[in-house]
């Protein structure tokens, strides 16, 4: 449900994406790097990365998100999915694509990158 994604520029001042007119993202967990270990193991290594996806968005889309993530990246806030029924809330780094495609006001195929994700 897109009324549980949420971002912002503090614990406390997240916004529901749905109230700045941003539909719901598909979306990738949080995920780290695996290690396995010499009794075969495996460990979470590093931070871990998720990411948020639109096939399109719209120019105004785009602008909301671009206030809290005004340059190639930032330390924002963001509640996200872990599962299919389970969300949570994470400090990040947001990075957004190197190369946009920008057609008729619209940006295709986008995916906002979520790097060092530090759950509170």
């Amino acid at each position: 449900m897109a009324h549980e994604f949420k971002i912002g520029t503090s614990a406390g001042s997240m916004t529901l994406l749905s109230d700045l007119g941003i539909y719901e993202p598909f979306w990738e967990p949080p995920v780290a790097d695996q290690f396995e270990l010499g009794d075969a193991q495996t460990r979470d290594v590093g931070w871990a990365e998720g990411s948020w996806h639109w096939g399109f968005m719209g120019s105004q889309m785009y602008d909301a998100l671009k206030v809290f993530v005004p340059g190639r990246s930032a330390t924002v806030f963001i509640r996200t999915k872990t599962s299919s029924t389970h969300y949570e809330d994470y400090q990040v780094v947001a990075e957004w694509p190197k190369r946009e495609n920008w057609v008729a006001n619209r940006v295709l195929d986008i995916t906002l990158k979520f790097k060092d994700m530090t759950l509170i």
